[in-house]
Order: structure tokens, then sequence, then C-alpha cells
């Protein structure tokens, strides 16, 4: 199998907690298979002081469109073993920064800027080089995009990237919530921001469009699931899950979730 791995932290790359932390389980464990694994995730200044890139590394360019502008992309791609590579997605203006969020107690004003276009070049990265993914697997708030820009190219490209998509919510209390002008950074047309897509209480929601556009969501245990599907716990988002329950999976086991999405 061709599996994306698009994520916002990986240890020891960076990262600030258990999400970088969890993906880096998973890499592990997939590791030792013969999968295909191409992991993306943004070229914070800490990842790249901390990946120890060798003078080999490959890049290249993308212009990313933006709202009303095209800006470039610099993509760096190393080979971490035979069968996994790591693409760095850069451009110093977003992730040259101290922080990969902001600093304590404050997010970054353009996080929404950051995260689009991070989103949008995982998925012209994948168009542009063929990749030919079974299995675009996204990660929490900050990659939840990559599903609906993934069927949006298509559609308007004519073919298929991903077989299939899945987004795991690690931590559902970060949703990736900004101000309705920010849809215009996504250059999706105007029905995407609707109350079946990006829209959410005349704001944009990030993890709300994830769970829509993606074939199956999971969180790490049923007992998790069953939680998030509460008013209680659900962080405003227990309806959409509900309306998503056939394709919402509690499993810490990624080999068996895996086996169970893509038998």
């Amino acid at each position: 199998m061709r599996i994306v791995q698009a994520t916002s932290e990986l240890h020891p790359f960076a990262s600030t907690g258990n999400l970088g932390i969890n993906v880096n389980n998973l890499i592990s464990e997939l590791g030792s298979s013969k999968e295909e694994i191409s992991i993306f995730m943004p070229g914070y200044r800490e990842a790249l002081l901390n990946s120890n890139l060798p003078p080999t590394k490959h890049v290249f360019e993308l212009l990313i469109e933006l709202g009303d502008n095209f800006e470039l992309c610099e993509i760096l791609k190393t080979n971490l073993t035979e069968n996994i590579t790591l693409y760095f997605i850069c451009r110093d203006e977003y992730f040259d920064r101290q922080f990969q969020y902001g600093p304590e107690n404050r997010d970054y004003d353009d996080n929404d800027a950051r995260f689009i276009f991070f989103s949008k070049a995982v998925v012209e990265t994948i168009r542009r080089f063929d990749l030919k993914v079974d299995l675009i697997h996204c990660h929490d708030w900050p990659t939840a995009l990559i599903p609906i820009f993934v069927r949006y190219s298509e559609e308007r490209h004519g073919i298929c990237l991903a077989d299939t998509i899945l987004t795991t919510i690690h931590t559902i209390k970060y949703q990736g919530i900004f101000p309705a002008k920010s849809f215009k950074l996504t250059n999706l047309p105007d029905d995407f921001f609707s109350i079946d897509a990006l829209e959410y209480y005349d704001q944009i929601n990030f993890l709300k469009a994830g769970i829509i556009f993606s074939n199956y969501i999971s969180t790490d245990s049923l007992e998790r699931r069953d939680r998030l599907l509460t008013i209680e716990n659900g962080c405003g988002l227990d309806g959409v899950l509900s309306s998503h329950k056939e394709f919402f999976l509690g499993e810490n086991n990624w080999a068996e979730l895996y086996n169970n999405i893509l038998q």
C-alpha cells in the first residue's frame, strides 16, 4: 500500500505533546511493514534543525493559491528509511518561527493561512507527483482541510488522488475555528461555505470539514468514541460525528484499523 501521513507534529522533529508522539508510534509500527509511507509536516524552524537532513535532500517548489495571491512553497524531501519518505512543507513567512502554533496561551493570528497553505501544498504535491495513494491519514485540525481539498481537486482535474481518507481526532477541543473571512483563503466555490461543509455558526471549522469529507474518522478507543458522540464531550461536533457514526471508529491498533478500512 501507499500511505500518506499528514501531521502538524512528529516526534522527534517537532512536537508539543501527545500528537507528535502518537504519530511517531504509528510510523514506527508501520515502518516494519512493506508499506510505502510518505509523511508530510510543516517545515518548522525546530523541525528542520532536528532533522539533520543530508546534503542530498531533494528540493522542489510549488506555487500555492491562497486567496488573491500565489505563494511560493519549497518542499524538502528526504528518505528516513527505504520505505519512508519525509516531506517538509516550507515557507519561512509561515513556519520559520519559535513556536508551532503560537506563544504560550495565544495562537498566531494567521494560523488559518498557515494551515490552509500547508494542506493545499500536501494535496498539490500528491497531484503533481502522481503518488498514487491508497490511504491519506490526517491528524487533528491542522490537516483536516486536506480531505476537502483532495475531493475538490479530484473533481476539478478529473483524477483520483486517494482511494480512502481517514481523519483521526486526537484532541477534539482544538478544531481550527476561524472567522468567515478566512474562507476566501481556501479558494473553494461559495457553496462549500455551508452547513454541509466548512460553515460553523457563521465561521469556518477545519475539523468539521475533515469529518464530513473523510471516508472514515477515528479516535483511540471505543469508549472515547462513544464519549465524543455526546453533547457533554463532543465540543460542539457531537451532531456532525453522530451523523457519520457508521464511519467513526475507535481503535488504538493502527494495523487493525487499516485492515478494517482498506479490506
